[in-house]
């Protein structure tokens, strides 16, 4: 896309800014998803137990390094300070970027 000077820059910057936004978004939609599955029981083997398993690997990786340093919430709910944290800095992203 070119920018009304003729340069490509100017339109190849809003289309990163817009891919970016659009996979943090996906990303918060699979965050959501993982919040959700750990709240219910789901049965391995069924198709929600397949998405439990995406929707688990996919955030893993950033899950797994904030939980060990902050502690989980008391009780058994499915999630902990580290979700939490994820949720707030997703927010604060979202705003930055779209």
């Amino acid at each position: 896309m070119k920018s009304v000077d003729g340069s490509k820059n100017a339109g190849s910057i809003a289309d990163m800014g817009d891919l970016l936004c659009i996979l943090v978004l996906l990303f918060q939609f699979v965050f959501f998803c993982r919040i959700a599955f750990s709240l219910f029981p789901i049965r391995p083997g069924t198709p929600a137990g397949g998405a439990k398993d995406l929707a688990f690997t996919l955030t893993d990786p950033v899950v797994w390094p904030l939980r060990r340093r902050l502690p989980p919430l008391p009780g058994n709910i499915g999630f902990g300070i580290a979700e939490l944290a994820i949720l707030f800095g997703l927010a604060i992203l979202l705003r930055i970027i779209c």
